[in-house]
């Protein structure tokens, strides 16, 4: 049987971008996929609806 093995290799993988952030990808999902307005997503934004940001109390 092998002894122990590194796993550097599982955790870095030069074909993939970093993890994306909370939001990142907002203005796809919204308009390309759900079909919503540029205005109505900028409205929902505006109101808190829709953000980049966790809501406050979560981590």
């Amino acid at each position: 049987m092998a002894g122990p093995q590194r796993c550097t290799k599982l955790w870095t993988r030069p074909d993939r971008a970093n993890p994306c952030r909370l939001g990142e990808h907002n203005g796809y999902v919204y308009e390309e996929l759900l079909g919503i307005l540029a205005d109505e997503r900028a409205s929902l934004e505006r109101d808190g609806h829709i953000s980049m940001d966790y809501a406050p109390g979560i981590r």
